[in-house]
């Protein structure tokens, strides 16, 4: 159970802090980026657990490294030393990502995972962290990886897939015939953007052609339909809704504007100061979800305002340099009154 990201809030930390506690069997893993702090708070909520993980992570690819990062290649390496080094100093149990592994260059994902691997690393994980990826093309990344990355043999192979094309959990079961043996996803399915791999399916797809895949697990599957009805009911996202909306509706891929921080939604006063947020939600699905229905200092001049973006954009990296905003783009949303009322906007005349 990846119970959340610590740094990103105290909340965060104390609810991973309490899982770390509570839940007994499973491995519990907080998520940290390749950063002391993040990785000093990680600890400091997991170590409680039976079996506690850290699971770092740090962008790889090309447009990450340079507009996220504003970091070189060997930057990037010494980083995951680092981070994966301290990591491994707190638990024998450290799990780490390239971020955008997908869009990267196989040559240096290869180097900065066997940089992980001699630091410590015991899970590595493979992420297709913008729904990018085909299925013959992600299964192939998985195969390269195991044949060619020194010291993979001695690690556990992770897939981490999302459905922006609707493909996760054919790219989740691609990475599985390429030797991956854990499979990062969600129950229904819920994530950033058009969601995570919905655990369910690849549990499902597993249990019923093992005589394709050649794996098992071992969940009591009898409890998928309750599971999946309490994550329908608390996080308000119905399954018709949420499985009906990959690609063109409210929480399709065309309708996210930007990536925000919990925290710099507090300080922009999107939401308020005592919200727990997820880490990386965008604050548009935020808004969608019936929770927050304004974007404050985020509104924009008319649909597809290419200078009123360009100039946020400016406006936002002035005034919070370390906040972890990728881009903002005129991706406007045009919602009928039956979608506002379902998710608690108020109806907009035109478009919101």
């Amino acid at each position: 159970i990846e119970a959340g990201f610590p740094f990103s809030s105290p909340g965060d930390l104390e609810a991973v802090s309490l899982i770390a506690r509570e839940v007994k069997g499973p491995v519990i893993a907080g998520l940290a980026r390749a950063n002391n702090a993040d990785i000093d708070a990680c600890w400091q909520a997991v170590q409680k657990a039976e079996t506690p993980r850290i699971h770092v992570f740090i962008s790889t690819s090309d447009v990450h490294m340079a507009h996220q990062l504003r970091k070189n290649k060997e930057d990037v390496i010494e980083m995951v030393r680092a981070a994966v080094s301290r990591a491994a100093s707190y638990t024998s149990d450290v799990e780490f990502s390239p971020m955008d592994a997908s869009r990267s260059d196989r040559e240096f994902v290869f180097q900065v995972l066997e940089a992980a691997i001699e630091e410590g690393a015991t899970t590595i994980n493979i992420p297709d962290t913008v729904g990018y990826a085909i299925p013959d093309e992600f299964g192939k990344l998985v195969a390269e990886i195991r044949n060619r990355v020194k010291g993979v043999e001695k690690t556990r192979i992770s897939v981490h897939c999302h459905n922006d094309l609707g493909m996760a959990t054919s790219n989740a079961l691609a990475g599985v015939l390429n030797g991956a043996r854990q499979v990062e996803g969600a129950i229904n399915g819920i994530g950033e953007r058009a969601g995570n791999t919905a655990i369910e399916e690849v549990i499902m797809a597993i249990r019923t052609r093992p005589d394709f895949l050649g794996v098992h697990t071992d969940v009591n599957t009898r409890e998928i339909f309750a599971a999946s009805r309490l994550v329908e009911r608390v996080s308000g996202l119905s399954l018709d809704e949420f499985f009906r909306t990959r690609i063109t509706g409210p929480l399709g891929m065309k309708d996210t504007a930007f990536y925000a921080t919990p925290d710099l939604a507090r300080r922009l006063a999107v939401v308020p100061q005592e919200t727990h947020l997820a880490f990386d939600y965008t604050v548009l699905e935020i808004v969608l979800m019936g929770r927050y229905p304004h974007l404050g200092p985020f509104e924009v001049e008319g649909p597809g305002d290419l200078a009123s973006a360009r100039e946020l954009n400016r406006t936002l990296h002035a005034h919070f340099p370390e906040s972890s905003i990728f881009r903002i783009e005129p991706m406007w949303m045009k919602l009928g009154a039956r979608t506002c009322a379902r998710y608690g906007l108020p109806v907009p005349s035109d478009t919101t």
